[in-house]
């Protein structure tokens, strides 16, 4: 996760102790730690998604982030970032400028 934001990670702390019985038997099914939860849902790409989640908070909300961190976890890191493109437009890749070292090496 680059640059976290201690606020919204306490929130999203917050948010799955709230729901903690409803996200348990997908996280139990899907592997899913509630750590890697709370960097999914503070990449930089998806602060956007997490201001609306927190906004109106949901279980429903939260078991499809869920859902979709599973397959998010499935993937190789070029597909992860189509992922993100096509989930919210932008890719943590794209954002962090990680791929700037190798420009003009062609």
């Amino acid at each position: 996760m680059s640059h976290p934001d201690p606020a919204l990670i306490n929130k999203t702390e917050n948010l799955l102790r709230k729901y903690g019985k409803e996200i348990f038997l997908i996280c139990l099914q899907e592997g899913i730690l509630h750590s890697e939860i709370i960097d999914y849902l503070n990449r930089l790409c998806a602060r956007e998604r997490l201001t609306e989640i927190l906004a109106e908070p949901c279980p429903m909300a939260l078991i499809s982030e869920i859902e979709d961190l599973a397959q998010f976890k499935k993937c190789c890191p070029g597909h992860q970032q189509q992922m993100d493109y096509e989930k919210y437009g932008q890719s943590e890749w794209e954002i962090t400028n990680f791929g700037e070292w190798s420009k003009g090496l062609q």
